[in-house]
């Protein structure tokens, strides 16, 4: 049912951030094995995106590939029509390629993808996420002057946003792009964003 996909998303968050890893575990394993009713295709697929997420963040490859999988077996009815949902697949795709793939042309489709869907459900959150993850795709395929355009607009919608985390994360992937490209005027600014996220300006 929807209310009990809710409850299950919601203790997946909990259990894994409060480090109650054998809970975490046990609600992994129940999530694997649910059939979501067509009212909660929506709320499953955003909990499998956040699983994917912490999967690839951890370099469990496997995991992160097989709720990838279920994603888009479970709920690929609701995408053409939904896309909040089409925007989670896609983010978690996204993260995927970038943390545990070496392919940042198929990245940076992905993350195009996924801010499109972004920008059409409004939600301005996942459109910040998604703009940051294609900066750093175009940092990663050397098109610098791009990757920077990008995070720079990025950062600008992040203050809009007026989220402290969503801020941090996008100076972040500035500095990190900045960082790439080598010169000393980049890696001056990379550095003075390093010194802002740390608090130590």
């Amino acid at each position: 049912s929807l209310r009990w996909m809710q409850t299950l998303g919601h203790m997946l968050t909990i259990t894994s951030l409060t480090s109650r890893m054998q809970h975490f575990g046990e609600l992994v394993e129940a999530f694997s094995a649910v059939q979501p009713s067509p009212e909660a295709r929506g709320i499953y697929v955003e909990a499998a995106s956040l699983l994917v997420s912490m999967f690839s963040f951890g370099g469990a490859r496997e995991p992160a590939r097989g709720f990838l999988g279920l994603m888009q077996q479970q709920a690929a009815a609701i995408f053409a029509e939904d896309p909040l949902a089409l925007g989670w697949l896609k983010q978690a795709h996204t993260i995927y390629m970038l943390m545990l793939e070496a392919d940042p042309l198929a990245t940076c489709q992905l993350a195009q993808e996924g801010l499109r869907a972004a920008k059409l459900a409004s939600a301005r959150r996942m459109q910040a996420l998604m703009g940051g993850f294609l900066g750093m795709a175009h940092a990663l395929l050397g098109d610098h002057v791009e990757s920077e355009a990008l995070l720079r607009d990025n950062l600008v919608l992040a203050h809009r946003l007026g989220e402290p985390m969503t801020i941090t994360h996008a100076k972040a992937w500035l500095a990190a792009s900045l960082a790439t490209r080598g010169t000393l005027p980049a890696l001056t600014e990379a550095h003075g964003l390093a010194q802002d996220i740390l608090g130590t300006k």
